[in-house]
């Protein structure tokens, strides 16, 4: 009888109380209380157990426009805070305009908002003959020396000047934003945040009925009971603390685990498609792939030539198309960061 009622206090934490008294009227061979103890025990474990599938069912759910939108910008956030900032100039005004509310200083006129200014050109076009044109773009440059190009739902694209280094000519660029278009349009890093948001929402209130629990772990624990419901979880209710929690655990998992196979060859189709759409040769994203290193730069993705063995049927569907498409130099701006 006690291993058994150990184990309840192990599945259900907040019940230890129960236990202990459960143990005690054993101990003094109470039978009535015996039995008021294991239906308290009983009931904690149903508790614990309807928390827990309140919070496991957050992971089927699709999110809605407003909460893709709402965690990316917090993510987008959370992931150029990671590299060396945003490649752009600063107004002058910034530092006065940055304590009045509502004030959004511009970016001051150089070389490093020319080039931000070409890469949202390209991007914004690709984008528009996506299947979410209608998506609040937004492309950014990242001073950063690595060679790299990341995503954020809701319409965030990040390449970095290391990147746009690499690249031969205006082509490879877009090859580049288009496979990051293509994770955004297929929603492929919303599966993750589905599964980062059920693993809090269970961590969460576990800690919060353990007794004696951090007062952050029992004010999360609140939240997220007051904000699930039977459709979404409500990011416009939710705390900074919350979307810190669910940006940096979505944040860990694209950087540290990537998007997967699957996801990766489907984005690097819908690269091969839009760069045919926008008039850009298509041939030029594969003689990318062809150098970039194998498995990517810093997130885990497919060997290469898988990659372009999984282009193939691309290849052939628009050799048809081949005469007028084209490879533009690089823009005079993008020499900033080229060596």
């Amino acid at each position: 009888m006690k291993k058994l009622l150990i184990a309840v206090c192990v599945v259900a934490v907040s019940g230890c109380a129960a236990l202990q008294r459960t143990m005690n009227a054993a101990a003094r061979g109470d039978a009535r209380g015996l039995a008021a103890g294991a239906a308290e025990l009983e009931a904690e474990r149903k508790k614990i157990d309807a928390k827990q599938k309140q919070c496991a069912a957050l992971e089927k759910q699709q999110a809605t426009y407003e909460e893709e939108t709402g965690i990316g910008g917090a993510v987008a956030l959370n992931l150029a805070g990671r590299t060396s900032g945003v490649y752009i100039e600063i107004s002058p005004d910034l530092e006065k305009a940055m304590p009045q509310a509502g004030v959004k200083p511009k970016p001051g006129k150089g070389p490093k908002t020319d080039l931000t200014a070409y890469v949202n050109r390209i991007g914004k076009t690709l984008a528009a003959n996506s299947e979410r044109p209608g998506l609040d773009w937004t492309f950014v440059v990242l001073d950063s020396t690595t060679p790299n190009a990341f995503s954020a739902p809701g319409g965030y694209v990040f390449i970095t000047t290391g990147m746009i280094a690499a690249v031969e000519n205006e082509a490879q660029l877009a090859g580049v934003l288009g496979h990051e278009i293509g994770h955004i349009t297929g929603r492929h890093a919303m599966k993750a945040y589905s599964k980062t948001k059920a693993t809090s929402c269970s961590v969460a209130m576990g800690a919060g009925l353990v007794a004696n629990a951090a007062k952050d772990a029992v004010n999360l624990s609140s939240e997220f009971e007051g904000l699930l419901s039977a459709a979404n979880l409500d990011l416009n209710k939710a705390s900074a603390d919350l979307i810190v929690k669910l940006s940096d655990g979505l944040a860990d998992e694209l950087v540290s685990r990537g998007n997967g196979p699957d996801y990766e060859y489907a984005a690097d189709a819908v690269a091969y498609d839009l760069m045919v759409f926008a008039g850009y040769d298509p041939g030029e994203f594969e003689k990318l792939l062809a150098k970039l290193p194998d498995g990517g730069f810093l997130t885990p993705h497919p060997v290469n030539k898988d990659r372009l063995a999984k282009l193939e049927p691309r290849k052939k569907e628009y050799a048809d198309w081949a005469a007028g498409l084209k490879a533009p130099a690089l823009d005079p701006v993008a020499k900033v960061v080229k060596k």
